[in-house]
């Protein structure tokens, strides 16, 4: 990140003050970087969206991971069994 990016996280620290400064360095490199955001926190989300990041959750991810053939059925399965 150049200083140019980090002003820009400390912008959407202030202009979104439910992010933390962990979220919003998270929200200007997927905005530098023109990159997918995962979270599944909802301020994260919310702010990401606004500022015309795309966002996806858990499982988006998990579909992906089935639909590419990366983990099968069964471990898919498990995962959602460790998620609660």
């Amino acid at each position: 990140m150049n200083d140019i990016d980090v002003a820009k996280a400390f912008d959407y620290i202030e202009k979104y003050i439910a992010l933390s400064k962990n979220d919003a360095f998270a929200l200007t490199l997927a905005k530098v970087k023109k990159c997918n955001l995962l979270t599944s926190d909802k301020s994260l989300r919310n702010a990401a969206t606004k500022e015309g990041v795309k966002v996806h959750g858990i499982f988006w991810l998990i579909d992906q991971l089935v639909s590419y053939q990366l983990i099968d059925d069964e471990r898919m399965l498990a995962l959602f069994q460790t998620m609660g």
